[in-house]
């Protein structure tokens, strides 16, 4: 006859050990216990097969590092742009950056806020007036923008009819931050603006009765090297540029 040990230790599915409640019974029963087979004393569970759960240390690391898995793809593309419109409004209030307050009457203001069209806009029957640090007082009949850009380079193109300007402060139209001033009427005019990593060049016409310039620096493109800015504007021309530091 086999070894009734052998036996349950061939079996791979089987953990065997001594039982422990076997050692903690009386002496008579122990002497009892003696004489029955080896195998008597032995407890025998199954053990764990591959396909058991991982220790709950795996499953909660495996959950952390694990992606959530993919939502389905709504009908409208999550690329396309984020328009806003405002129609028939008055806003007033501090300027963002401070230094400055501005009240404002939009007849109609639509603005591309995402995308590659970003910055693109047309505004129709807009007035402001801003004063503090920067003081700007400014009519618009109507005014298109279309800005394309992409991995840093880009292409605004202004046009407007109708405007009559007068400005004195520190933010330029550029972005730069320096000085301006200037004053004027405008007829009709279009606006060329071509950005790249290591600046920009303006140029405009316009039938106009405009004077004004600016002068500043800025880092348009964030990497930490300024940029210098100019921009100039006489009666049917502008001309304006910003070059990147690099001597």
């Amino acid at each position: 006859m086999a070894d009734p040990i052998s036996s349950l230790g061939s079996d791979d599915s089987l953990d065997c050990h001594l039982d422990d409640n076997a050692e903690a019974t009386s002496s008579g029963a122990a002497s009892a216990s003696s004489a029955a087979p080896p195998s008597a004393a032995l407890m025998c569970t199954p053990e764990p097969t591959a396909s058991d759960a991982p220790p709950s240390g795996a499953q909660s690391l495996v959950a952390r590092f694990t992606p959530p898995p993919a939502l389905p793809k709504s009908v409208a593309s999550s690329d396309s742009p984020v328009i806003s419109r405002t129609t028939l409004s008055t806003s007033s209030g501090a300027v963002p950056g401070g230094g400055s307050y501005r009240v404002s009457a939009t007849g109609l203001n639509t603005r591309v806020e995402t995308g590659t069209l970003k910055g693109s806009s047309a505004e129709f029957a807009t007035a402001y007036v801003q004063y503090g640090k920067d003081n700007d007082v400014q009519l618009t009949l109507a005014r298109r923008t279309l800005a394309v850009s992409s991995h840093d380079y880009g292409v605004t193109v202004t046009a407007e009819a109708g405007v009559a300007r007068a400005n004195l402060g520190e933010k330029n139209d550029d972005g730069s931050i320096g000085g301006n001033i200037g004053s004027g009427v405008e007829l009709a005019g279009v606006e060329v603006t071509v950005d790249t990593p290591v600046g920009s060049v303006t140029y405009g016409q316009s039938v106009s009765m405009s004077l004004g310039g600016s002068m500043g620096v800025r880092d348009a493109d964030h990497d930490g090297k300024p940029e210098f800015c100019a921009k100039f504007s006489i009666p049917a021309y502008t001309v304006g540029a910003c070059v990147e530091d690099f001597w």
